[in-house]
C-alpha cells in the first residue's frame, strides 16, 4: 500500500494546488549507502520524500528547477536497486516519479508564464509611456487646433466684414457709374449746347461785323445829311 503521507500529500497538491513560497531545499545525500543495507528503499522514498514535501516550493524553482538534478539522482540509484523494493514500493516511487514530473512541468508552465509576464508588463510600461507621449502630443495639438480655430473664426468674421464693406463699395460703385452715365450724358448735350451757342456767337459775329461795316458808312451819310440841313435850314 501507498503511504498515506505520501497520498495525503498528493491530494494537498492536486486540491490547493502549487504554492509559491519555498524557504529551502533538499539536496541529496552524498555518501554511498551499501547496497546491503535493508532499510536502502524507505531512505531512499524517504530522500524523495524530502526532495518533493521537505519544504515549499518557491521562487527559486522556477529559475532553475534545481531539485530536478536531486531528484534524478535518487531515481537513479532506486533504478539500480530496485531488486530491493517490493512492488509496493515500486509503486510509490512511480507516484513520486509521476508527480514530481507532473510539478516540474507546472513549474516550467509557470516559469514560461512568469517570462509572459514580465514580458507583457514591460510592454505595458512601453505601450503607457507611449500612451503618455500620444497624450501629450494630443493635448498639444487641441490646443493648437483650438488657437488655429480661433484665429479661423476671426478671420471669418473679418472677411464677413469686409465682404458686406465690398458689398456696399459694390453699391456705391454702380451709383456713382449711373451718376457718371448721367453726367456724360448730361456734358454731351452741353456740348451739343454749346456748339449751337457757338453757331449763334459766329452768326452774331458775321452780323456785328456787317454793322461794323455799315457803320462808317452811316456816319458819313449821317454827317451829309447834318451838313446839308445845317447849311439850308427848314425855316
Amino acid at each position: 500500500m501507498i503511504d498515506e503521507n505520501v497520498i495525503a500529500a498528493i491530494d494537498k497538491v492536486l486540491s490547493e494546488g502549487i504554492t509559491i513560497s519555498v524557504k529551502s531545499q533538499h539536496s541529496v545525500q552524498e555518501q554511498e549507502v551499501s547496497k546491503l543495507d535493508p532499510n536502502l528503499p524507505e531512505k531512499l522514498l524517504q530522500e524523495l520524500w524530502d526532495i518533493v514535501f521537505e519544504g515549499d516550493l518557491d521562487e527559486e524553482l522556477f529559475v532553475g528547477l534545481f531539485i530536478k538534478d536531486n531528484f534524478n539522482a535518487v531515481k537513479e540509484k532506486i533504478d539500480a536497486n530496485a531488486d530491493l523494493f517490493s512492488s509496493n514500493q515500486l509503486e510509490q516511487v512511480s507516484v513520486f516519479v509521476d508527480l514530481f514530473n507532473n510539478m516540474v512541468r507546472v513549474l516550467e508552465k509557470f516559469k514560461n508564464l512568469k517570462n509572459e509576464q514580465d514580458s507583457a508588463k514591460k510592454s505595458t510600461r512601453q505601450d503607457n509611456k507611449a500612451l503618455k507621449e500620444t497624450r501629450q502630443e494630443i493635448l498639444i495639438s487641441r490646443s493648437l487646433f483650438t488657437t488655429y480655430q480661433n484665429q479661423l473664426n476671426f478671420l471669418d468674421a473679418q472677411i464677413a466684414d469686409l465682404n458686406a464693406k465690398l458689398e456696399k463699395l459694390q453699391g456705391d460703385r454702380a451709383n456713382m457709374v449711373k451718376i457718371q452715365d448721367q453726367e456724360k450724358d448730361r456734358i454731351a448735350s452741353l456740348n451739343k449746347e454749346v456748339k449751337s451757342i457757338f453757331h449763334r456767337l459766329s452768326d452774331d459775329q458775321i452780323k456785328l461785323k456787317s454793322v461794323e461795316d455799315q457803320i462808317p458808312e452811316a456816319i458819313i451819310e449821317l454827317e451829309k445829311v447834318y451838313e446839308l440841313m445845317r447849311a439850308v435850314p427848314p425855316f
